[in-house]
């Protein structure tokens, strides 16, 4: 590794802001095989430093190509591309890609030197065409933001709503209902109650044996997922479809699983009247159910659910659970001069990855862009903590200020997101994502950060 003393310096910063050097982290779906909503998981440091779009030569390499097997392998006519992700960020980077660009069905494969493999899966949709030839510049535009629309600092496990204008990609439409997720947010470890009971241990109280809420392409009704409440508010769920069966469940607050230490809620005895469960609705506005057998050995019966008060919507459709919008990306991170001509990551012959990384003002893409939601109350430090590896500088995208007033970001007929926004190059970009939080602060760390004129930031402990 090439690391020269101000690599080292910002290394140093790096690890002050909890950041990794290398290091694969998780993305969605998990690696537990688990799939959530579309996730914002990848940590900075692979989206900004990585032998793939951080590398000169291999960027506008790699749009001008199909993205299929052949193209990365260590025979590839692509020479600019051959090796590089041998890289572990490249790695990071590629699953991001992949998820934003394919659709489900598609994937991209690649096996390394030492004969380990490596396959990631479409999901998003927003160009597959890439998968049979080189990616058209509005493809290239919908893949960057959506890219950048899922990294996050310090690789926290977020969920997230994306909305966009994009003509055919389902991924950025709502959905009727949102999934809960099995790994927590800061430790990003799966939750003890969803591994397998080594020991009989009936009721609801155990930890061992539930099942995830909602398993696509399940009927959420049938299973379980996210629903809203008013905080404060007495909350009662029950049985829609009444069958005598065995199952039991579990209240939790957010929306990710917990154990029965940390639960809202637990039904009663199944084997009585039709089990329910009742609560106070917590100030994050939001629970999720898990479910099990009352007795893991026992084989899985059906168990629909519904909110039995007026106070609870239950399962909630995905524009209740996710209120904050947070702003727009857009831009494009692939093509001639889209990198800083600062840093250059890349792969050589023998398989040593080179980072020549130095200090860039703003950002390491300059024909990438964001700008943020006016209601956030301290948006330049938000944008800053959101984007920036240190203070104004080694940047994902330049930040522009107000969606409205900077970036002149139109509104899309729903009047909920943006349908176009104007970048820091005087062009107009209908390829614009607009992300939406279930809190405010769930993105950044320093909660003085993440202040909103409308949704209070509760406290961020789950």
């Amino acid at each position: 590794m090439n690391t020269t003393p101000s690599l080292g310096r910002l290394l140093a910063a790096l690890a002050l802001l909890g950041l990794t050097w290398t290091g694969e982290a998780r993305a969605e779906p998990d690696d537990s095989g688990s799939e959530i909503r579309w996730g914002n998981g990848g940590k900075k440091d692979a989206f900004l430093y990585n032998a793939l779009s951080t590398n000169h030569q291999a960027n506008p390499v790699m749009v001008s190509v199909p993205l299929k097997d052949e193209y990365y392998a260590s025979t590839t006519p692509a020479v600019e591309l051959r090796y590089q992700l041998e890289d572990p960020n490249a790695r990071e980077f590629m699953k991001y890609l992949v998820s934003c660009a394919l659709e489900k069905g598609q994937t991209l494969s690649y096996k390394d030197r030492l004969g380990e493999a490596h396959t990631w899966e479409g999901a998003i949709g927003l160009c597959p065409e890439w998968a049979k030839d080189k990616a058209s510049e509005s493809c290239q535009k919908w893949v960057s933001a959506c890219i950048l629309a899922r990294v996050n600092a310090y690789g926290y496990r977020v969920q997230l709503m994306m909305r966009g204008e994009h003509p055919s990609a389902p991924g950025l439409t709502p959905r009727p209902t949102v999934m809960t997720d099995p790994v927590l947010r800061y430790t990003r470890t799966r939750v003890e109650s969803l591994l397998r009971c080594n020991a009989a241990a009936p009721g609801a109280s155990r930890d061992c044996g539930y099942e995830l809420s909602q398993r696509e392409p399940q009927n959420p009704l049938a299973a379980g997922s996210v629903g809203s409440c008013k905080p404060g508010m007495d909350v009662e769920l029950g049985v829609s479809d009444w069958s005598g069966s065995n199952m039991v469940f579990r209240v939790c607050e957010g929306l990710s699983a917990c154990d029965s230490a940390s639960s809202l809620a637990e039904s009663e005895d199944p084997w009585g009247p039709a089990p329910t469960a009742r609560f106070s609705c917590p100030r994050t506005g939001t629970f999720n159910v898990m479910m099990a057998p009352y007795d893991p050995r026992a084989g899985w019966g059906e168990l629909k659910l519904k909110s039995l008060t007026s106070a609870a919507e239950y399962p909630a459709p995905e524009p209740e659970v996710f209120k904050t919008r947070e702003g727009a990306f857009f831009g494009t991170l692939f093509g001639p001069n889209a990198v800083s001509p600062k840093l250059n990551i890349y792969v050589d012959e023998g398989g040593n990855v080179h980072r020549s990384v130095n200090y860039v003002q703003g950002s390491v893409y300059p024909k990438m862009y964001a700008c943020n939601d006016p209601m956030w109350t301290n948006a330049e430090a938000y944008t800053t903590n959101r984007l920036c590896a240190l203070m104004g500088q080694n940047c994902m995208a330049q930040p522009l200020g107000d969606c409205a007033n900077f970036a002149k970001c139109s509104m899309a007929k729903d009047n909920d997101h943006y349908a176009s926004c104007v970048g820091g190059d005087g062009n107009t970009y209908p390829e614009v994502i607009t992300t939406f939080l279930h809190r405010p602060c769930d993105v950044v760390h320093d909660p003085q950060a993440c202040g909103h004129k409308y949704y209070p930031a509760p406290p961020a402990n789950k």
